[in-house]
C-alpha cells in the first residue's frame, strides 16, 4: 500500500475530496479575485490550500490574496507548496487604518483566533480583528461600488448562553446582548457592522455561524476536548476530560466546511447559516470513538461528574434547504483521516 501524499500541510486525499464534491461548481470561481482574512489559521489554511489546489488543477485563474500580520511566518503554513494565484499581503489588523484593499469579488472574513494563545494571551478586547477586516472590506466596496460578496466566518458562540438546554441552536435564536469573551465580542461586532454595510448596499453578506470542527491542523494541546482526547490516545494515555461525560457536541470535518464556503462563494447569497455537524455525541461517546479508531479500546476515561453537562450543537436545516446535504465525511471516517494525517506528518 502506497503512503499518503501531502499537499502543503494537508493530505492530498482531503483536497481531492473537495474537488470531487464541488465538481463543475468550482468553475464559477473562474478569474475571481478573493481576499482572505485569517487564511493561515486552522480553517483558513484549509481554505487557502484548497483554493490553491483547485487553481492549479483546473486552471481557474483565481487571484487569492491572504492578509497576514507576518508574511514570513504565514509562508510556513504552506511548506514546499507552490500555490498558483496566492499572494501574501502583510498588514496588521491592530492598525486597520493602514489597510488599503484593491478591488475584489469575494472576501472571506475570519481572522479572529478562537484560542487565548492565538489571541496572544489577551483577555480584554483591545482590538477587533474581524471588525478591522470588515472596515477594510467596506472601504474598498465603497471606493469601487462593486457590491462584493462577503463570507463572514462568525460563530455559534454569538447565541445567548443556553448550554444547559439540550437542543440544537437555530438561526432565529436570540444573540448575546453583549459579548463575554474576546472571541464572542469580535464576532458580534463584525456581524453587526457587516449587516449594516449590506443594508447600505455596499456588500452582499453570507454570514456563517461556525460550531465545532475536527481534523488536521486543529491544535490538540488547546482547549478543544476532541483534540485533547486524540492527544491522550495517540500517546497511549488514559483519556481525561475536565467536564461532564454527558456534555454534548457535534463536529464537522474541514472538507465539508471548505465545500460549504466555496459553494456560497459561487452563488452570492445573503443570510445567516449555522455550519456544523449533525451527529450529536456525548463526550463519553466521542472518547469511545477515538479509542476505537486508534487501538480498539477506550482504555480508561476520567470525567468530572461534579460539573453539570452543557450542550452546544447547531440546527442546520436552513443550510440544508439552501445548498442541500453537505456532510460527506462521517465522524468515524474523519477520525481515521485525522489519525493518518498525524502519523504522516509526525513520522
Amino acid at each position: 500500500m502506497f503512503p499518503p501524499r501531502a499537499y502543503g500541510q494537508l493530505l492530498e486525499e482531503d483536497v481531492i475530496s473537495v474537488e470531487n464534491i464541488l465538481g463543475a461548481q468550482s468553475d464559477a470561481l473562474y478569474r475571481k479575485r478573493i481576499v482572505i482574512f485569517g487564511g493561515t489559521g486552522f480553517l483558513g489554511t484549509w481554505l487557502s490550500t484548497t483554493l490553491g489546489f483547485l487553481n492549479q488543477r483546473k486552471g481557474l485563474s483565481i487571484e487569492i490574496k491572504i492578509v497576514t500580520r507576518n508574511q514570513k511566518e504565514a509562508r510556513r503554513r504552506f511548506p514546499n507548496l507552490n500555490l498558483g494565484g496566492i499572494e501574501f499581503t502583510e498588514w496588521d489588523l491592530r492598525d486597520p487604518h493602514t489597510i488599503e484593499l484593491d478591488e475584489f469579488d469575494i472576501a472571506i472574513n475570519g481572522p479572529t483566533p478562537s484560542t487565548i494563545r492565538g489571541l496572544g494571551g489577551e483577555r480584554e478586547l483591545t482590538h477587533c480583528p474581524s471588525r478591522s477586516a470588515a472596515e477594510a472590506i467596506a472601504k474598498s466596496a465603497l471606493k469601487y461600488q462593486n457590491q462584493p460578496l462577503v463570507i463572514n466566518l462568525s460563530s455559534g458562540a454569538v447565541y445567548k448562553k443556553s448550554r444547559s438546554v439540550d437542543r440544537a441552536l437555530k438561526e432565529s435564536d436570540p444573540l448575546l446582548d453583549e459579548g463575554g469573551t474576546v472571541y464572542e465580542k469580535d464576532k458580534l461586532i463584525s456581524e453587526s457592522y457587516l449587516r449594516k454595510c449590506e443594508l447600505d448596499d455596499l456588500v452582499v453578506l453570507t454570514n456563517l455561524r461556525l460550531f465545532a470542527f475536527f481534523g488536521p491542523l486543529l491544535p490538540i494541546n488547546e482547549h478543544f476536548a476532541i483534540g485533547n482526547f486524540l492527544q491522550y490516545a495517540l500517546s497511549n494515555r488514559p483519556i481525561i476530560m475536565s467536564g461532564n461525560a454527558s456534555t454534548k457536541r457535534s463536529y464537522l470535518y474541514p472538507v465539508d466546511f471548505v465545500t460549504i464556503v466555496l459553494r456560497f462563494a459561487s452563488i452570492k447569497l445573503s443570510g445567516n447559516f449555522n455550519v456544523g455537524g449533525s451527529k450529536v455525541v456525548t463526550m463519553y461517546e466521542l472518547a469511545e470513538q477515538i479509542g476505537r479508531a486508534i487501538n480498539g479500546t477506550i482504555r480508561e476515561f476520567k470525567s468530572n461528574q461534579s460539573e453539570l453537562p452543557n450542550f452546544y450543537f447547531p440546527n442546520t436545516n436552513v443550510l440544508i434547504e439552501t445548498i442541500g446535504r453537505f456532510e460527506t465525511i462521517t465522524l468515524e471516517e474523519g477520525l481515521v483521516r485525522w489519525i493518518n494525517w498525524h502519523r504522516h506528518f509526525s513520522g
